[in-house]
């Protein structure tokens, strides 16, 4: 039987992160797997807040470590909210990750980061 739960990583935890962490507690079927953060401090406040809206905690990865969350953390969807300028040191490793583990699984993952790519060349 195929699962149904879409396991998502987060990138960044600033403000724009929160809104996609409240979006995926709400959302059935959906569950933050991992932060991937530098600041520790800012990572452990999303700990925090994902147990007050009743979700588990999550490991912490640091951003040399992204791809080795993709890979522990069996990530389907990753949501990138660091600075734009910081967007390509993980779209071009998840697409990689994408092609190197289960294409199918990561289809919808290289979908929405080839549109961030695209609205980033537009733009």
């Amino acid at each position: 039987m195929v699962s149904t739960n879409i396991r998502v990583a987060l990138v960044g935890t600033g403000s724009r992160g929160l809104m996609f962490v409240n979006g995926i507690a709400q959302r059935p079927g959906a569950s933050l797997v991992a932060l991937c953060e530098p600041n520790s401090v800012r990572a452990e406040y999303y700990n925090k807040h994902l147990e007050q809206v009743g979700r588990p905690r999550v490991p912490i990865y640091k951003p040399n470590q992204f791809t080795e969350m993709l890979k522990t953390e069996n990530v389907d969807t990753v949501v990138i909210t660091c600075i734009d300028a910081l967007h390509d040191l993980y779209i071009v490793p998840a697409l990689e990750a994408g092609g190197t583990y289960n294409q199918s699984k990561f289809r919808s993952l290289r979908f929405f980061l080839l549109l961030c790519i695209l609205v980033r060349v537009i733009t």
